[in-house]
């Protein structure tokens, strides 16, 4: 078999290239990553004594379990495009948990680059520049929107710069490289943020950098000086919207978002009529989680999404049915928990909850204090990505998840 050295790299770099293809095969996420995690699990599993942590027997057994479901009462299509979801939270922590050890930062910053040529190309060139090697592309930039570099959409565009982000500050903290080639990554991927003009993916580079405003305050000042400013920050937010609201307030500019931000302060549920791509995601996420109480529990089984939206907005009725009305979607669930929830059921919320035990683990097991800080901040981040249309193919969140538990089981990850 190759090296290990070379194995880990490859998974690592085709892991930060979710959305590059070798063969179309109808998805935006290509399963790249999780074949070549199948071949490392397959082989540590012939080849030396493959100890787990508990947190990856339980990903397993919910693995084992949507395969079961699978079998009894799922749609073939979209429903083994689930099930490969399942299978990539498994085989991609697994393998990533085994080999994150052996990866080299120069990979990383290397795939860093190649999303801001591609990015600037079509901003200042051509916007359908890299499009014969991706699946899908919107090319929204032709529309007037943002660029995609080498994903499917703006806003999965901005959202990889979050997971980068995110392995940035893991690779600085770690002392893999120094504050200056810190810095740099962190500007280049909030300009490549930016320039997707995508309202979601602004939403999450603004997350981003509260979250770790919240921490540079937790970690650099006395905790009776610092939560106090924090209590404050957190409830003057929705306090500022409450008197815009009530002072009746126009944002003075001509941007769409400004727009959606004016009608927000003066109707909010308004804005779910104007921005009918956030309507369908709001009604995939409530309606995933209603699905708990309308299954008993049980789930709904992999793929049968199609035939059940319908159904479940007519049982929750009020509210929640008129948004989903608005831009009735079929399709995949546009929500990674979400999907988890309506398929699995209570099984499926097991997901999150060890998605949550890794990070906690990890920052009981870390010494170093700023390590132990990005377990925290990272676990919020990509948790709240993962409720937003964001599948559970997608390999940087099962990557994560993986070196979570390579550092939450090794000692400062040594």
């Amino acid at each position: 078999m190759l090296s290990k050295r070379f194995t880990s790299n490859l998974l690592f770099f085709v892991t930060l290239f979710p959305y590059l293809t070798l063969v179309n095969i109808g998805t935006d996420t290509q399963p790249n990553a999780v074949f070549l995690a199948g071949i490392i699990f397959i082989w540590c599993l012939l080849t030396q004594r493959t100890k787990m942590p508990k947190e990856l027997l339980s990903v397993l057994l919910v693995s084992l379990y949507a395969i079961s479901l699978y079998l009894i009462t799922s749609r073939q299509f979209y429903g083994f495009r689930s099930l490969i979801g399942y299978l990539s939270v498994f085989l991609i922590s697994f393998a990533s948990y085994k080999t994150h050890k052996y990866v080299e930062p120069k990979v990383y910053i290397f795939a860093v680059h190649v999303y801001l040529l591609f990015g600037i190309i079509q901003l200042v060139y051509n916007p359908s520049f890299g499009g014969s090697l991706l699946p899908r592309s919107s090319f929204s930039f032709a529309r007037g929107s943002g660029v995609i570099s080498l994903t499917s959409e703006p806003s999965f565009y901005a959202i990889m710069c979050i997971f980068l982000l995110i392995l940035n500050e893991l690779f600085f903290y770690t002392g893999r490289y120094n504050k200056r080639i810190f810095i740099y990554i962190r500007l280049v991927l909030v300009f490549q943020a930016i320039i997707t003009y995508s309202g979601m993916g602004l939403f999450m580079l603004g997350l981003y950098f509260f979250i770790v405003l919240i921490r540079y305050f937790l970690q650099s000042f006395d905790k009776l000086l610092s939560l106090p400013i924090l209590l404050g920050i957190i409830l003057g937010i929705p306090g500022l919207f409450v008197h815009l609201h009530l002072s009746n307030v126009n944002i003075a500019t001509s941007t769409r978002m400004a727009a959606l931000l004016n009608l927000f302060i003066k109707s909010p549920f308004q804005i779910f009529y104007i921005d009918h791509s956030l309507a369908a995601r709001t009604s995939h996420i409530l309606l995933s989680m209603y699905s708990l109480l309308y299954s008993k529990g049980f789930g709904l089984g992999l793929g049968t999404w199609p035939d059940n939206i319908g159904l479940l907005a007519a049982s929750a009725g009020g509210c929640l049915e008129e948004i989903t009305y608005i831009r009735f979607t079929v399709g995949r669930i546009m929500s990674g928990w979400g999907t988890a929830v309506y398929e699995l059921g209570f099984v499926g919320l097991i997901l999150p909850i060890t998605f949550w035990r890794a990070a906690k683990k990890g920052y009981q097991n870390c010494s170093c204090i700023h390590l132990q800080y990005w377990f925290i901040s990272s676990f919020v981040i990509i948790f709240i990505i993962m409720i937003m249309a964001i599948s559970l193919a997608h390999p940087p969140f099962s990557y994560l998840f993986g070196v979570f538990l390579h550092y939450a089981y090794h000692s400062d990850g040594q």
